[in-house]
């Protein structure tokens, strides 16, 4: 699930976000799910704690992920566990835009 704040006033919709992610984090604590805050995306995302992006590629590729010529990750802030496969790869490199 996710709620995208983008439209809303700038400083209100940061301290709501904050506080809807709170609220959901104590509300959800024994559920299997992730909170998440995207401040550059301007969203909140709930999701199985269970499910990602980066295990779907380590499932996908397994061990063999060095054996491959290419592969591309585009991702954002999102997608952290991701480039976390690629850790201390001499072949792999970032590209980005916008602020950091």
């Amino acid at each position: 699930m996710t709620w995208h704040f983008s439209d809303a006033d700038p400083d209100f919709g940061d301290s709501q976000a904050k506080n809807i992610v709170l609220h959901l984090q104590v509300v959800m604590v024994h559920l299997p799910v992730k909170v998440a805050l995207a401040n550059i995306k301007k969203q909140i995302v709930v999701m199985p704690s269970h499910v990602s992006r980066g295990r779907a590629l380590r499932a996908a590729v397994g061990s063999h992920i060095h054996a491959y010529d290419l592969i591309l990750a585009v991702g954002g802030e999102a997608d952290e566990d991701v480039y976390e496969l690629f850790e201390g790869s001499s072949h792999s490199f970032t590209v980005s835009t916008g602020r950091h």
